[in-house]
């Protein structure tokens, strides 16, 4: 089986998303090759990976000409992204090949219709084709074979339900007396990083220290250790000798639908997780004890609190760990992937 996935911008974290289908298709013994469609560097996480030597440039006008988009039996089309899906909407709509759209953020939902109307009135007015096309996505995106990377998804575009996917990193540093927290991923507004800080600077002389995959702010504090940017390993380094990782992200915007992938990562390494209440977090790590309210810092001190004590965090991390092998592992889900595929083949939507 040849499979080509195609992608938009290379240096930013959406190639997360692409890595987990790749390797999906490396278990089942398939050629893979990603075609990026804008972007010069790799996003940083995955440069010198094997990923990166499947990774090939393409000019976005250039797409259906590329030899492995030619040679390809199914194409796995990355989001609905102009760059992606809106280059290939004629191949897609007349049915030249076997496609699938691979969902796994609310990419539309936050251009289409969550944006204040007034806001979006202002955005359509100036930039007429962009909404047109955006609008023609949509319908396409809700028609044709679709994957998807969490169950919110699933509600709003049906398809297969095929989740981020890592191989088993092995377990983590077992539980330690001060809580050493990381937030290890892309920090953006609406992940939740600064009410994470608030939270820990309140608990700070009860030991808890945070680790963070950024460069240091102007108004760093003592107890937060800042890195920087990291590689993949560097960031698995990091979760695996951390005591708790959170997930603080916010309600809004695109945090709603979004499933990152570095609770899988904390999962798989047997690392206690505490996330928001914003869906499809509490699914992911499907344990109430370690859901806090959205935006709220006493909710989340008192999640802190309450899991603080090593023994529940070690009972925390096992469970975990059983959750991630069963559900998250490329061993389980590639067999899923398949079936998609090829559904897809056979012209037909996945079976949810």
């Amino acid at each position: 089986m040849k499979i080509a996935i195609v992608c938009a911008e290379r240096s930013n974290n959406s190639m997360g998303r692409a890595y987990s289908l790749w390797l999906l298709a490396k278990e089942l013994g398939w050629s893979a090759v990603v075609i990026s469609t804008i972007g010069e560097q790799l996003w940083k996480p995955l440069r010198g990976t094997g990923f990166e030597k499947d990774l090939v440039k393409s000019k976005p006008s250039e797409v259906q000409t590329h030899p492995a988009y030619e040679t390809a039996d199914v194409i796995v089309i990355v989001k609905p992204h102009p760059e992606s899906l809106g280059r290939l909407l004629h191949d897609v709509e007349q049915g030249l090949k076997p496609f699938i759209l691979d969902i796994d953020d609310p990419d539309l939902e936050v251009r289409l219709s969550w944006a204040s109307p007034a806001r979006r009135i202002v955005r359509e007015l100036r930039r007429p084709e962009d909404f047109r096309l955006l609008r023609r996505m949509q319908r396409v995106a809700r028609s044709m074979p679709t994957t998807v990377s969490n169950p919110w998804l699933q509600n709003r575009y049906g398809g297969a339900l095929i989740p981020h996917v890592r191989h088993d990193p092995g377990r983590g540093s077992p539980p330690r007396g001060p809580v050493n927290i990381a937030f290890v991923g892309t920090n953006r507004p609406h992940k939740g990083v600064e009410l994470l800080r608030s939270a820990v600077a309140e608990l700070h002389n009860d030991g808890f220290t945070l680790t963070i995959t950024d460069v240091a702010p102007s108004d760093a504090q003592p107890w937060e250790n800042w890195v920087g940017e990291t590689s993949l390993t560097d960031g698995m380094n990091l979760v695996a000798a951390s005591d708790l990782v959170v997930i603080p992200s916010v309600r809004g915007g695109w945090a709603r639908g979004q499933f990152p992938v570095k609770i899988v990562d904390a999962m798989m390494m047997e690392r206690p997780v505490i996330v928001s209440n914003v869906p499809p977090l509490p699914w992911a790590i499907d344990d109430s004890r370690a859901v806090f309210r959205a935006g709220s810092r006493r909710s989340l001190v008192r999640t802190l609190q309450t899991v603080a004590p090593s023994r529940v965090r070690a009972e925390m991390g096992a469970r975990n760990r059983a959750r991630a092998l069963a559900t998250f592992s490329v061993e389980a889900v590639a067999p899923r992937f398949a079936e998609a595929v090829y559904a897809a083949l056979r012209h037909e939507r996945p079976a949810r």
